[in-house]
């Protein structure tokens, strides 16, 4: 636990101590307060994917990096959700490793070290391979998402304005091809246009969007991102062509489909 003395847990934003049970992301190394991981669901580090490595100095137990149970340390798999905690076990061979000389624990220590801008808005912004991947994937406008993405990591309120959600609701939905929300909002809100308080629904959804919209492009993102970091770099790339950027052609697409309907409707 020495180790993390005069470090910071990025969620709660308090130091680590020597009483504290710790959790360290296996692939970006920050390290939590447990109760912040578990609040958190997971990693503060923008755009993680790592799975859980360790958790108290002694071994004695192993944290599930899908659901964060607290298993015993011979356990080989979850008693909460099943899972093998094969891979945990392997992570912390590795994690343990450091610790085994002087000389490797002050390897380990000025690794971390140069760590310490973990959890900060700054650390989010430089360039490494997770910030390319969420940069390729977004497409235009890429920093003014990671952006927002890392404000939306870095609090705990989830809200964040977006205009153009606000304005376009169904339609940017569609644009940033998250097309099954998007056509569905924009098809209820067609046959919902024939009832009176339908202008009032749709101010709420659009208000709805606007609030919400960069927490719900943030998991979209999150979730493809996850999908290919198996993938080899032609692939990945073939995956975020097709599911991240911007496509127009479909938003046109709709609004002409709406307009022929509503022709002939009347």
């Amino acid at each position: 636990m020495d180790t993390y003395l005069n470090k910071t847990c990025p969620y709660c934003k308090t130091e680590l101590n020597s009483t504290d049970e710790v959790i360290e992301c296996s692939k970006c190394g920050m390290p939590h307060h447990k109760n912040c991981w578990e609040e958190n669901l997971g990693c503060t580090t923008f755009g993680c994917t790592g799975k859980l490595q360790q958790v108290s100095a002694n071994g004695e137990e192993i944290i599930c990096y899908s659901c964060g149970y607290s298993n015993t340390g011979g356990a080989k798999f979850c008693a909460n959700c099943g899972i093998s905690l094969s891979i945990n076990n392997n992570h912390n061979q590795a994690y343990n490793q450091p610790h085994q000389s002087h000389q490797s624990q002050q390897d380990y220590q000025a690794n971390q070290s140069q760590q310490s801008n973990y959890g900060s808005s700054s650390y989010y912004t430089q360039a490494n391979s997770i910030n390319d991947d969420f940069t390729m994937f977004i497409g235009n406008n890429a920093s003014y998402y990671i952006s927002k993405f890392s404000d939306i990591k870095n609090s705990t309120n989830k809200n964040s304005w977006n205009w153009p959600a606000f304005l376009f609701s169904s339609y940017w939905l569609i644009y940033r091809k998250m097309y099954t929300p998007g056509l569905i909002l924009a098809g209820v809100g067609f046959f919902m246009s024939v009832f009176p308080i339908a202008g009032i629904i749709g101010l709420g959804v659009s208000i709805y969007l606007g609030v919400m919209g960069n927490s719900i492009y943030l998991n979209y993102v999150e979730k493809e991102i996850s999908n290919a970091r198996n993938l080899n770099s032609i692939n990945k790339q073939q995956l975020f062509n097709k599911r991240g950027g911007t496509s127009i052609g479909p938003v046109f697409g709709v609004m002409a489909v709406i307009f022929i309907l509503a022709l002939l409707s009347y």
